[in-house]
């Protein structure tokens, strides 16, 4: 599992750690990382749409073709990301 700690400064000069995943419970998280993924998913699909249109297209636009195509491969990135979070979440059953 990835804990994620933020430092704070607070005013009195003192650190202080919140570990984010402690405020949820292992459900509560599932829930967030599968919503999460579905929503990289549904923008996923609507930029393969718009890939598919550009490319139809008798000169397409070869910006539009690269920003989509990086944002694709990050989208898949962070899916994978977010699909790993997901198995480690499952390791808690």
């Amino acid at each position: 599992m990835c804990a994620i700690i933020v430092l704070l400064h607070s005013k009195g000069g003192k650190i202080m750690s919140i570990d984010f995943n402690s405020l949820l419970t292992v459900d509560e998280r599932k829930t967030v990382v599968t919503q999460r993924v579905q929503q990289l998913a549904v923008e996923a699909y609507q930029l393969s749409l718009n890939l598919k249109v550009l490319n139809t297209q008798e000169e397409p636009n070869e910006q539009a073709l690269t920003e989509i195509n990086n944002n694709l491969n990050l989208l898949e990135q962070m899916i994978s990301v977010y699909n790993q979070e997901l198995g480690s979440l499952g390791d808690f059953n």
